[in-house]
């Protein structure tokens, strides 16, 4: 059975168009935004690079988050990056809801790695911010629990960006399954961040809706121009490719 992993991102959607849902929250997401929310306007505004404004804000977002004020939203909803936008979040059937929630998993700063529909609330924290929690960087306070679900699943095809896999140990993002996209064109393969996001977005959408379960089933669908190249593929890389003219 496979698994699939996926980034969270920066832009957030307008909340107005989501369904509120909550859940309790864990140990460590408590412990997390108990301290972030115990920040300094400066320090948060140092830690995040932003403009003190901007502090101010993210100062007020962390101290509602504390006092669990804040309204939250299924992650899939709520992110809302390139990536997302490709994939087709909306009237999800019963058995879609349920396929996401066992098999497509959004790896987290603040809520670890979590179901794709998970309830989370909008907050901005991720692996390249320069903060730390008990003395540990954000990507050591996770990576044991990152570790400990990797360890459980059977197959992990990740279709994160580096700054996530970072967060695994060597040893175990070694044995992820990584998917490319290329594009062709004039004879030439290219691939950018653009690419990438919206291929990864395409690649889920086709995910969902044929219920993949296997890498065989995997390899074999077709979708945006893209197929799965068996001649640039490795057993550790898939690589579909989009023939240009």
């Amino acid at each position: 059975m496979i698994t699939f992993l996926i980034p969270t991102a920066k832009e957030l959607s307008n909340t107005q168009s989501i369904e509120k849902t909550t859940l309790p929250l864990a140990k460590k997401t408590k412990e997390l935004i108990d301290e972030m929310s115990s920040f300094s306007v400066d320090k948060l505004q140092k830690g995040y690079k932003i403009k003190e404004e901007a502090a101010k804000t993210e100062k007020q977002r962390w101290e509602l988050l504390a006092q669990r004020q804040n309204q939250s939203f299924p992650a899939l909803s709520l992110f809302n990056g390139l990536m997302y936008r490709h994939i087709n979040r909306d009237n999800l059937s019963s058995i879609e809801r349920q396929f996401l929630n066992k098999h497509v998993f959004i790896t987290s700063s603040l809520y670890g790695i979590i179901p794709a529909l998970f309830p989370i609330a909008p907050h901005r924290l991720d692996f390249h911010n320069a903060f730390k929690i008990h003395d540990k960087r954000l990507s050591q306070l996770w990576r044991e629990d990152y570790d400990h679900f990797a360890a459980q699943q059977d197959t992990i095809v990740s279709l994160l960006s580096s700054e996530f896999e970072s967060v695994f140990s060597p040893n175990i993002s070694a044995k992820f399954i990584r998917v490319k996209f290329y594009e062709e064109k004039e004879g030439q393969l290219k691939s950018h961040s653009t690419i990438s996001k919206k291929g990864r977005g395409d690649l889920l959408t086709q995910i969902l809706t044929k219920q993949i379960q296997t890498l065989d089933e995997l390899r074999a669908i077709s979708f945006e121009g893209y197929t799965y190249s068996v001649e640039k593929s490795t057993p550790k890389e898939l690589i579909y490719l989009k023939k240009g003219n």
